[in-house]
């Protein structure tokens, strides 16, 4: 099943269990990672609403405070399908997360690899991001690991494809 790398705004969860689901993703990672206190606020203040009153207009603010954290906030620009925002990754381990921001996709994944669960190679370094000689900041996928992770499939492509060495 292809997964992207960096979450597609546009499909951003329409309805308020999808909206909750997506939520309480977001906030045990950042339970988890410690992180972001007034935000994990914010969000447990949310999902203890009631539903008729957990409205798309309060979801939305908070939909976009969540990105802004995880430097996701993409404003109007196109959602990304190319190569070099995809991996691939089993369905049920794709489906369980939804459309997840980066970190808690990164920290899912790398939770099976360490349990000894398949993810496929070129997904668990994409992820890892050995793609990117600099890498900057692990939590967010920038558009520096998309050129890098492109970049090593053209390499490796011109080199299968011309019977160059694929281990220079």
């Amino acid at each position: 099943d292809s997964e992207h790398v960096r979450s597609v705004a546009p499909d951003r969860p329409g309805t308020n269990k999808g909206q909750v689901e997506w939520l309480n993703h977001c906030l045990r990672y950042l339970q988890w990672a410690s992180e972001a206190p007034e935000l994990q606020k914010v969000i447990t203040d949310f999902l203890a609403l009631p539903t008729k009153q957990a409205t798309d207009l309060i979801f939305e603010a908070l939909y976009e405070k969540v990105l802004g954290h995880f430097n996701e906030a993409g404003g109007e620009e196109e959602p990304n399908h190319g190569i070099d925002n995809l991996v691939l990754l089993d369905y049920q381990t794709n489906r369980s997360y939804k459309n997840a921001v980066f970190a808690v996709k990164r920290h899912r994944i790398l939770s099976l690899d360490r349990h000894g669960i398949f993810v496929p190679v070129c997904t668990r370094n994409v992820f890892l991001k050995c793609y990117n000689p600099r890498i900057e900041h692990l939590v967010f996928w920038t558009q520096e690991d998309s050129d890098g992770y492109r970049q090593v499939m053209i390499d490796t492509l011109h080199k299968f494809f011309t019977g160059g060495s694929l281990y220079e």
